[in-house]
């Protein structure tokens, strides 16, 4: 669909973002994704790469709100508009944008 959108000169298509995903689509796509938390540089190498679930477990369950805590524990399904997403994602340094491609790999599981 791509080349064809692309022979007119139109841009590909938009994928659509999920309204909600299950919380096991939402690790997964978590899962797939690693990052360098920080800025550690170890003789000119990233140092602490680790898989984006990794870190978001990880701040999760030391998180001074235990609302928070149980939430990321036992949600069954991750709603875009849920508070907690966004929150959890600018904690992340994750932006919308960031987030929005998260729930469109998270629907694919």
């Amino acid at each position: 669909m791509t080349d064809v959108l692309a022979a007119y000169g139109l841009p590909g298509p938009v994928p659509c973002v999920p309204a909600s995903v299950s919380a096991a689509q939402a690790k997964l796509a978590l899962d797939a994704v690693i990052t360098v938390p920080g800025e550690e540089v170890e003789e000119g190498v990233f140092v602490g790469r680790v898989k984006l679930l990794d870190a978001v477990e990880a701040m999760t369950a030391a998180h001074p709100v235990r609302a928070v805590r149980i939430w990321f524990a036992d949600a069954n399904v991750w709603e875009r508009t849920q508070p907690y997403v966004s929150a959890l994602g600018l904690e992340m340094s994750l932006d919308d944008d960031a987030i929005d491609t998260l729930f469109v790999a998270a629907d694919l599981y």
